[in-house]
């Protein structure tokens, strides 16, 4: 009887005589759901891990080479060592430190990428205030 009155309604009426077809559409749906989730999920933690590393430094001002994206370590290094010492010639700029940054395979990451970061950390400790 139920299930009489549910076959006038369209919706349950191919719900009930296409299972497969009602299966295979809620689990398509879900995939792309789930692939969406994923995605600005892993998207999020990238950019909110790359923020907290940024605002770690301690410093004011970064400079980085023309066309650099960030602190990212997905090209070569494009600056000089020795522009650190003309930076350290500007009136009112206190301390320079030069990074540099790599990003290498990683099996064990989830992105299957590990960004290292190369710096002299005496400098980096007189800026940064670690003792």
């Amino acid at each position: 009887m139920i299930l009489r009155d549910l076959g006038h309604n369209l919706v349950f009426s191919n719900i009930i005589h296409r299972p497969l077809r009602t299966a295979v559409s809620i689990f398509g749906i879900s995939i792309g759901v789930l692939l969406i989730v994923f995605t600005v999920g892993l998207s999020n933690g990238t950019m909110r891990e790359r923020a907290r590393r940024e605002a770690n430094t301690g410093a004011e001002i970064i400079f980085r080479a023309s066309g650099a994206i960030g602190l990212s370590g997905s090209e070569s290094f494009r600056l000089k060592i020795s522009l650190a010492d003309e930076l350290r010639k500007i009136q009112g700029v206190n301390k320079v430190v030069p990074v540099g940054q790599i990003s290498v395979s990683a099996e064990d990451s989830n992105v299957g990428s590990r960004l290292i970061d190369g710096i002299n950390f005496i400098e980096y400790a007189e800026i940064a205030g670690l003792k």
